[in-house]
């Protein structure tokens, strides 16, 4: 219009263009009269307080996705914050379903998204690990619940659908985050966020300890009735900071591996001081450049390093939990052979003919439960969702267990067999073996050293986990906490190094298949 001289500007008519038909509501008067016709309709039949609780929540999920879709880095905060202060929110009067749910949005959304932008934006190869094992495991979750008939009761549909939600969300989110862009600034605010949440835990336990004492409850900001976190958690960060050691020599990681320590001993956790070495000289043992085989002092260090951790740990729990020590007061005795005893005893115990208190025993009762019901049960359980607690369904997991004559005692071996069987644990422990061999390939071949430790890390918490399962309890693989920084963690040490935005030939359209 530069060109235009004012005369000819005076003579152009003032043109006010329309807006969009779809934002005048008066040729759209159907749609306020419908939705105040919904919402009189919804206050009369559920009143004018749920009508708000259910507008409320879809705000919040609005935000949420706009959120997710916006920035991946506040994706990944959301999920990681929710997951790892969920205890903190539960104790400030906030219902862990609705936490739980806010992280599940996001990590839906985040896949959603993730799958979209590589394999349709960017038209690149779908990145997955283990997806046979995990489709394989959901094949036989359908044939459990088909076996067990459990297809025709609606509550038990539900806590299938709940059960599957343990299972697959947190693989979702997985391969979700193994197919995102890693720009530096998303790393970055991402690892940051990973550290704050694990190292707030240490002052969050001398809180505990000077307000409730040694005692279990309260895990950290995590949780307020998994007490088995106060062991799976504290393994699960000694298993990086002793890989960090391992590289470093550094002093300051030793210290941290004691404050977790100390998290598990105000926890009241009596596994630690056996499962604490374990952790370490699996570290030591996965070493790429095998340690143990050198006999000089650099490579004796670390094993002198283990057994002093370890006798300190023995020594200090022994004296100081009631249940260690023979006088069964703060500051007893200090009598191995009675630890040994003690721990014997409560892997063992049985109280009557079908009852068992004891992680062994009950190991073996879980295996006589299924034996009995025929091979069919053995193979695919009793039907996924059947030890499934939550506030939606009307049966509890302790009156569960009660039926089975499983009083105490419930490994992850345990609650996953009873319900999809030999083969869906097979088929669980198989993933994990995948994920264990990938980052093995990528931890021999690492040539920087800032990845090496992390991977060495990686694969000891792998390791963690697996054992965790096995022996202890279902909290380190299923709860939701440990996993989205675990699953994080992976995906960058795994990340891509091509140039971004670059586009793959003729296989751009499927599932990339190196890593299934």
């Amino acid at each position: 219009m530069a060109f235009l001289s004012r005369r000819h500007m005076r003579q152009i008519p003032n043109v006010v263009l329309p807006r969009p038909e779809v934002l005048w509501l008066k040729h759209k008067w159907w749609l306020p009269a419908l939705a105040g016709a919904a919402c009189a309709a919804g206050i009369g039949w559920a009143g004018v307080f749920s009508v708000m609780a259910v507008a409320a929540a879809c705000s919040l999920a609005g935000i949420i996705v706009v959120a997710v879709l916006q920035s991946d880095a506040l994706a990944l905060g959301i999920i990681l914050v929710f997951a790892m202060i969920r205890g903190g929110l539960e104790l400030a009067g906030i219902p862990t379903i609705l936490t739980r749910a806010i992280a599940e949005l996001a990590i839906l959304v985040l896949f959603f998204k993730a799958i979209y932008v590589r394999g349709i934006v960017r038209a690149l190869p779908i990145r997955v690990i283990g997806l046979f094992p995990m489709a394989g495991l959901l094949v036989v979750a359908l044939l459990s619940l088909h076996w067990n008939d459990r297809y025709r009761d609606l509550e038990a549909l539900l806590a299938f659908l709940l059960a599957l939600r343990d299972v697959f969300l947190y693989y979702c989110l997985f391969v979700a985050l193994l197919n995102l862009g890693w720009p530096a600034r998303t790393m970055h605010i991402a690892n940051r966020i990973v550290m704050v949440l694990f190292l707030i835990q240490i002052p969050v336990a001398f809180v505990k300890l000077l307000t409730r004492g040694v005692r279990e409850g309260v895990v950290g900001t995590v949780s307020l009735e998994a007490d088995q976190l106060s062991t799976v958690l504290p393994l699960f960060v000694i298993a990086f900071l002793f890989s960090f050691y391992l590289y470093q020599k550094k002093a300051v990681y030793l210290l941290l591996i004691l404050g977790f320590i100390f998290f598990g001993w105000v926890g009241s956790k009596r596994a630690l001081p056996f499962l604490v070495p374990v952790a370490m000289l699996l570290a030591l043992l996965l070493h790429r450049e095998s340690l143990l085989r050198r006999f000089r002092w650099e490579s004796a260090k670390p094993v002198i390093v283990i057994l002093i951790i370890g006798m300190m740990v023995l020594y200090a729990f022994t004296r100081t939990l009631f249940s260690l020590n023979p006088d069964r007061r703060f500051g007893g005795r200090f009598d191995p052979l009675h630890v040994l005893r003690t721990a014997v005893e409560y892997e063992t115990f049985r109280t009557d003919p079908g009852q068992t208190e004891g992680r062994l025993s009950c190991t073996l009762r879980s295996y006589e439960i299924l034996k009995d019901q025929g091979l069919g049960a053995l193979l695919v359980g009793l039907g996924p969702g059947q030890l499934r607690e939550s506030s939606l369904l009307s049966a509890r997991e302790k009156e569960e267990w009660a039926r089975f004559g499983l009083v105490r005692g419930h490994t992850g071996f345990v609650w996953f067999t009873l319900q999809v069987g030999l083969v869906g644990v097979l088929l669980l422990l198989s993933f994990y073996y995948r994920l264990f061999r990938v980052l093995r390939q990528a931890y021999l071949a690492a040539d920087d050293s800032p990845r090496e430790p992390w991977l060495l890390g990686l694969l000891t918490a792998t390791g963690v986990l697996v054992l965790d399962f096995c022996i202890y309890s279902n909290t380190g693989m299923f709860l939701g906490i440990l996993t989205p920084a675990y699953f994080y963690l992976i995906a960058v040490c795994l990340r891509e190094t091509q140039p971004p935005g670059m586009v793959a030939g003729q296989t751009s359209r499927r599932i990339l298949p190196a890593c299934l």
